[in-house]
């Protein structure tokens, strides 16, 4: 069996994790870091979500080292906003700050998009994993997940920016829609897809 330990210590991203793999009959176990070793943030200094999924992966592993049989993924992901370049990108956790909460976020993100038509509200969730095999070998799976920006927050189900973002081809908020069909197509379940590939494949 693989033990899959996902680096983060965000239960909204496991729980993405689990729903997505549970329709999946791969024998894999999955846990979260926090349930096999205490670690401290990650210090996130890259300018991608590559780079910056590579460096939690990296950490996670190194803390990882009396289980060298373990398989790491971590996740970078956030969202990236056309009118705004692209922003806040991977600054997406904290983007009204260091010590934002996701409603501090999700204000700043408001009042940057204020008097925008929803034409020019254009967005889409990124999400990038990097898998650590037992040998160290590093692979990359990206996926994207493209929408509007709603101009008020609406539901309270998910996390992050979810109350916010309408999916292209719905008309609810992430916040609105229940987590199983949220995860059925956002842009980590993409993603895990594509790892579930590499795991099938193996």
């Amino acid at each position: 069996m693989i033990q899959l330990i996902i680096a983060t210590g965000n239960k909204g991203k496991v729980r993405d994790f689990q729903c997505i793999f549970e329709s999946v009959g791969l024998d894999i176990e999955m846990s979260p870091v926090s349930d096999w070793v205490e670690m401290e943030e990650v210090d996130e200094t890259g300018t991608t979500f590559e780079a910056n999924a590579r460096i939690k992966a990296d950490a996670t592993k190194s803390a990882l080292s009396k289980h060298p049989d373990v398989w790491v993924v971590a996740d970078d992901s956030g969202i990236a906003v056309d009118a705004l370049d692209g922003k806040p990108g991977v600054h997406s956790a904290r983007f009204a700050g260091p010590t934002a909460t996701d409603e501090d976020n999700r204000n700043q993100l408001l009042k940057a998009l204020e008097g925008l038509p929803e034409t020019e509200r254009g967005a889409s969730f990124v999400c990038n994993l990097c898998l650590i095999d037992p040998q160290g070998s590093v692979f990359h799976f990206e996926a994207t997940c493209s929408g509007v920006i709603s101009d008020v927050p609406k539901g309270d189900n998910g996390f992050g920016y979810d109350p916010l973002f309408i999916q292209e081809g719905t008309s609810l908020t992430w916040g609105e829609r229940s987590t199983e069909k949220k995860t059925q197509d956002n842009h980590r379940a993409r993603a895990v897809r594509l790892l579930i590939q590499h795991f099938q494949n193996l």
